[in-house]
């Protein structure tokens, strides 16, 4: 029964969303982030200052990927499933094109496996690992 609650009311998010073509529209505008000149300046960790002058990988890439991909899922009636789930899915139903699906996950699992090296040189160095950052360019 709970399942069958929790399905419906998915479907009822879904058919809000999309008749809430403004709503998307934000959600879209605001996934997307900065345009890709300002991404070096802007998604450098500036918090700490061991951090500083570090591009943050989840915040300057992972996040922006990940949050693309569930705006495209949603818009395609898609909750289920992490990124990369959702990346097949609107491949199978066109949204994508392989190609497109390609390059996505190409990137994102590089940006992921840059992520886990660094936290694991950090976990080597400092005993834990403090952030998602590597060297700026």
């Amino acid at each position: 029964m709970e399942r069958r609650a929790r399905g419906e009311a998915q479907g009822d998010i879904v058919r809000h969303i999309r008749q809430n073509s403004v709503f998307l529209s934000q959600w879209r505008r605001t996934s997307c982030g900065s345009p890709p000149a300002r991404f070096p300046r802007q998604h450098q960790d500036d918090q700490d200052r061991a951090q500083r002058g570090k591009l943050d990988v989840k915040k300057a890439g992972i996040f922006q990927i990940s949050e693309g991909v569930k705006v495209l899922a949603l818009e395609a009636g898609f909750l289920q499933g992490g990124t990369r789930e959702k990346l097949e899915h609107l491949k199978q139903q066109g949204a994508l094109s392989p190609a497109e699906t390609s390059d996505l996950e190409a990137t994102y699992n590089f940006l992921a496996f840059v992520r886990l090296r660094s936290q694991v040189r950090e976990l080597g160095q400092a005993g834990r690992p403090r952030t998602s950052s590597i060297p700026a360019p």
